[in-house]
């Protein structure tokens, strides 16, 4: 009898754990300042920036999918699973400040383009500006 009751707690608190650690993602942030940026020319910079944006629309798209993802985490495992995009957030947030200096810095090279800096709407986490 107490075999057959511990088999339960051990195959129910695995199961738990492998539920729990499905619920988020850590986050990658890319650095703001990379090494060789001082050596980038116009067209690399132009070219990080659009491949920034493509990083950005895509961590935007998958936002709204996690959402749901988490809810259903967090009513079959409890608040083992909660992670509200934190991860995403801080990887945007890290895509925008890279966004940003590179503008700057293309500017302080006399690189000419239309991009303006973008900002980050706090209660959405998501980017914010005339070309976003």
């Amino acid at each position: 009898m107490f075999i057959k009751l511990f088999k339960r707690y051990v195959v129910l608190g695995i199961a738990l754990l492998f539920t729990a650690s499905c619920g988020g993602s850590a986050a990658l942030p890319v650095q703001t300042v990379h090494q060789g940026d001082s050596f980038k020319s116009c067209k690399g910079i132009e070219w990080e920036l659009g491949e920034l944006k493509k990083d950005m629309q895509e961590i935007s798209g998958s936002q709204g999918t996690s959402a749901g993802a988490n809810l259903a985490l967090l009513i079959l495992s409890g608040p083992l699973s909660l992670d509200p995009g934190v991860a995403q957030n801080n990887e945007m947030k890290a895509f925008i400040q890279r966004y940003n200096h590179l503008l700057k810095l293309g500017s302080t090279k006399g690189c000419v383009t239309d991009k303006k800096p973008l900002t980050i709407n706090e209660s959405t986490s998501m980017p914010e500006g005339d070309n976003y």
